[in-house]
């Protein structure tokens, strides 16, 4: 049995040995469309980027492209080993910090992004609120967040169970996007903006494997509340080698805001 997390620490046991593959295979996953997302808020030649949690790295990658020469990109992460990957890239400048505690001088940035990290936070809606303050006024947040909801629902119930011991995990919140669109309307932002997305995960392709190894990562806390066992995570790991599987996974809530202008700017 391992040993409770601290709230808010990293979800993956260090010795797992998969997160680089794990975490390669969100970024093909998740990077297109959020890139989308962020071309469609203007991110371009210029802007000043907080990128906060950077797993793999793609996302930071694909940003300090967007910004080019001209632009920074802020790489944060609480833990080290993200970073060394992106030390020495022209126009990223990694960060090791615990944004629960460190901060940022007011207006630094055009464009703050978290993917997959609020969940962590048991006090999301007082950090999003501290990275308001890092916005320079007219720059914009985008949290991107999972829930359950669709997944759950699926007639096949192990499936389903298996999300359900998700939410049962007191290690993360899975459930964070479907309260992310009001607790963003509480920071007093403009232009807030909703965009839901469903994955469809069928087996024998990649997005099935990063299923299966997120499984195997977060194993212990799964089972831990006695919603699912070994024997029930082995069988959903392998149906999803199996073209057959064809089920909803996670949810993602995206949501968007703008910080004010300055009065009589525009």
């Amino acid at each position: 049995m391992s040993a409770p997390r601290p709230e808010g620490d990293y979800t993956i046991p260090p010795d797992w040995g998969g997160e680089a593959e794990r975490l390669r295979l969100l970024g093909e996953w998740r990077d297109p469309i959020t890139l989308r997302r962020m071309d469609a808020l203007g991110l371009g030649p210029g802007w000043r980027c907080l990128e906060v949690g950077v797993g793999g790295g793609s996302t930071a990658l694909a940003m300090a492209e967007r910004v080019g020469p001209t632009g920074l990109v802020t790489a944060a992460d609480i833990n080290p080993g993200f970073l060394a990957a992106l030390d020495g890239v022209p126009g990223i400048e990694p960060r090791h910090c615990d944004v629960r505690h460190d901060g940022f001088p007011p207006a630094s940035f055009d464009l703050i992004h978290t993917r997959l990290v609020l969940e962590h936070l048991p006090d999301r809606v007082e950090v999003m609120q501290r990275m308001v303050e890092w916005l320079a006024p007219g720059g914009w947040v985008l949290f991107e967040e999972p829930d359950t909801a669709a997944a759950e629902a699926s007639p096949n119930r192990l499936w389903a169970r298996h999300f359900e011991a998700y939410v049962a995990d007191p290690g993360y919140d899975v459930q964070t996007g479907r309260t992310l669109a009001a607790e963003v309307r509480s920071l007093g932002l403009d232009d807030v903006g909703l965009e839901v997305d469903t994955a469809v995960v069928k087996g024998g392709t990649a997005l099935a494997r990063w299923y299966a190894m997120t499984i195997d990562a977060v194993r212990n806390g799964l089972r831990s509340q006695g919603v699912i066992d070994d024997d029930e995570l082995d069988e959903i790991i392998e149906s999803l080698a199996d073209p057959a599987l064809l089920e909803p996974g996670f949810t993602f809530h995206a949501v968007w805001g703008r910080k004010p202008p300055l009065r009589g700017v525009r």
